[in-house]
């Protein structure tokens, strides 16, 4: 290819990519990747490609690729989101770590870092970082949501329901109304705890299916904080009788 062309191609992928045709643009991206071994943001366009396409174990490569010529704070950071999305918390941890490492004041980073501790049920450590966003942003509704959520799941009600209460200033969506069922749950309170599942089923966003499965899910959370067993299959019964 000769060099006008191989430039009006690379200026074609361009502007695909920043049409948001990710397809078209990573067909020709991946054309020019001999012509420029060394070139990381052609590296980092490619695997952005890949990510917005779902595809994170090709993402994933080509954003190391990245990394090893140039090492910045996104690109760590983009291999730490598709580590998680993988589902390989640990080494996302790692990577959000590192990321935090160099740019501490970064609040998205110390957010990120927080959600790869829930993801692995350390909750005590993962209050440590949302109480850090909470601090420099205590008006963040977004940061209530989990830290009600980590108190529940270390059993500590009473502080779960604080944030709970000041959560709902602004609008509960469907898992926040299932959380406050469960927190219910767990204080004995069963007609509070349908009335809430009722709620964030007949809300539109989520179905009965959906509920069912994300409710079978938490089973186990449930268990460990002291529901009695028994007392879930006829509670869910009786909810799905009273939605018809």
């Amino acid at each position: 290819m000769t060099s006008n062309a191989s430039e009006a191609e690379a200026g074609l992928a361009d502007y695909f990519f920043s049409k948001n045709f990710y397809s078209d643009a990573l067909h020709l991206f991946l054309k020019q990747v001999n012509e420029k071994p060394s070139d990381v943001q052609l590296y980092e366009k490619i695997a952005y490609c890949y990510q917005e396409s779902s595809d994170y174990e090709e993402a994933l490569k080509f954003y190391r690729r990245a990394e090893l010529i140039d090492r910045k704070v996104w690109t760590i950071k983009k291999i730490g989101l598709c580590l998680r999305r993988l589902g390989l918390n640990e080494e996302a941890l790692e990577y959000y770590l590192q990321a935090y490492d160099l740019d501490p004041e970064n609040i998205h980073t110390v957010i990120m870092i927080a959600h790869c501790y829930i993801d692995l049920k350390n909750y005590e450590q993962a209050l440590k970082y949302y109480f850090r966003v909470e601090y420099k942003e205590p008006g963040n509704l977004k940061i209530l949501r989990p830290i009600a959520y980590c108190y529940f799941a270390l059993g500590r009600f009473d502080d779960s329901e604080k944030y709970y209460d000041r959560l709902s200033t602004g609008k509960l969506n469907a898992h926040d109304l299932i959380n406050k069922g469960h927190l219910a749950l767990c204080r004995g309170k069963k007609r509070e705890a349908v009335d809430l599942y009722k709620q964030s089923i007949v809300s539109g966003e989520l179905s009965k299916e959906q509920f069912i499965s994300i409710f079978s899910e938490d089973k186990e959370l449930l268990l460990t904080l002291g529901v009695n067993p028994d007392d879930l299959p006829i509670l869910l019964d009786y909810l799905l009788f009273l939605i018809g």
